[in-house]
């Protein structure tokens, strides 16, 4: 179900097109579902959603490979 526009924040980051696609499956695939296409029924991602719920705590991340500060 679509949240509500109200108190939200809009962020613009530059990440690559193949990040993008990776947020929107993995938001789909943990359930984050904002709506469908009326044309196909094609599943939109709630990416924003799985976004807040990464920052409030409710799913945890794990580090794979730490980023060199170096670079």
């Amino acid at each position: 179900m679509p949240r509500h526009e109200e108190n939200r924040v809009q962020k613009c980051y530059r990440i690559s097109p193949e990040t993008a696609d990776k947020l929107n499956a993995i938001a789909l695939s943990l359930g984050y579902v904002y709506g469908a296409r009326k044309e196909t029924g094609e599943k939109i991602p709630g990416t924003g959603e799985m976004l807040d719920a990464i920052a409030n705590g409710e799913i945890i991340l794990t580090v794979v490979q730490k980023k060199d500060k170096n670079n």
